[in-house]
């Protein structure tokens, strides 16, 4: 079974958001590029179906995925820091995206809480 690499609607519109990221919100080229790696975890995780799909089931077998994930340098378990900002990049780009037109009825902010952790995981 064959997947696809990329989806071009959402190429471009996470394009739109690191550009909006950078210029407006002025954050950093390292968030930036940190924001970058975290959607580019999603789509892969989502087989890059189209943003406007997202619901709180992909929500929770994303932050599932990513509890599982080894890191690559040391092969231990992804660190709960690490979870942590992966979870908030992609729930900061869905909430921005959220506001796009065509997405307001799409995205529900009910199903963006599901991107994090528990309060215990969050006082690790």
């Amino acid at each position: 079974m064959s997947h696809t690499s990329t989806n071009p609607k959402n190429d471009r519109l996470k394009r739109e958001y690191l550009i909006w990221l950078g210029q407006a919100k002025q954050r950093s080229p390292a968030t930036v590029e940190q924001a970058r790696h975290a959607i580019d975890r999603w789509e892969t995780y989502t087989h890059f179906k189209d943003f406007g799909t997202f619901n709180r089931d992909q929500a929770i077998g994303f932050k599932q995925k990513l509890a599982a994930t080894h890191a690559k340098r040391s092969g231990r378990p992804m660190s709960l820091a690490t979870v942590h900002h992966a979870l908030q990049a992609i729930k900061d780009f869905l909430g921005w995206l959220q506001a796009q037109p065509g997405f307001r009825r799409k995205i529900l902010s009910t199903d963006l809480a599901y991107l994090t952790l528990t309060k215990g995981e969050e006082r690790q």
